[in-house]
């Protein structure tokens, strides 16, 4: 698989182009530089998809709860770029071993040339990122009910300017970007899935405390559920 496709199923007379805005342009060049898929992969996490989601958002978190998967490259003053709802965000690099160094100068002449790893966010439910333009990852946030969310991951290499360079790079490196997702994940799970814990702890007692007055359960309970 080559490529990923991107649709808007609302049918509310605006067009995908314009509900995305300013950040159309990005990922325009952002799907042109989509390789060859590495992995697809699935996740289940016991939170509800807000919480996912937000989690996603707090790009600050990324270095302390990430020590076995994206902290190993470091990170740099953040530069954010803000679409209305959507968000870009870029991190420089301050930690690169000799071999990804070595990939980034035979990878030159890749598509998506970025100083560091870059996210976006597509409210409400797509995470792009992308280390370089070396690697490229979409995330889809996939709700199941009030407490489980399923990620869905797709996972590429950068594209090249030259298909016989692009294929040894793929075979050098695609075992390790993979792997790469599947860490960071699991890394996050266990962090949502306690947030969860205890918005359910305090929706619970919320509840209690004002079980008697009628009106305001009235109010809460369907936005509890969501």
């Amino acid at each position: 698989m080559r490529g990923f496709c991107i649709y808007k199923k609302t049918n509310d007379n605006i067009s995908l182009k314009s509900y995305l805005g300013e950040i159309y342009e990005q990922l325009i060049e952002f799907f042109a530089a989509i390789g060859k898929q590495v992995e697809y992969y699935e996740i289940l996490i016991n939170a509800n998809w807000k919480v996912v989601v937000e989690n996603a958002l707090k790009s600050y978190h990324t270095w302390f709860a990430h020590p076995n998967s994206l902290s190993k490259y470091g990170t740099a003053k953040k530069d954010y770029l803000l679409y209305k709802q959507h968000s870009i965000y870029t991190s420089n690099h301050t930690k690169l071993d000799r071999k990804r160094d070595k990939l980034l100068a035979m990878a030159n002449n890749r598509s998506l040339k970025i100083d560091g790893y870059q996210h976006y966010f597509v409210l409400p439910m797509l995470t792009l990122a992308t280390f370089s333009g070396m690697s490229l990852t979409a995330h889809v946030i996939e709700p199941l009910n009030a407490t489980t969310t399923k990620a869905i991951n797709y996972r590429f290499m950068g594209k090249l300017n030259d298909d016989t360079l692009e294929e040894i790079l793929f075979n050098m490196n695609s075992q390790s970007t993979a792997q790469l997702t599947r860490v960071a994940w699991e890394e996050d799970k266990p962090i949502c899935e306690q947030v969860q814990l205890g918005l359910s702890e305090i929706t619970e007692k919320m509840e209690f405390l004002v079980e008697k007055n009628s009106a305001y359960m009235n109010f809460i309970k369907p936005i509890s559920n969501l």
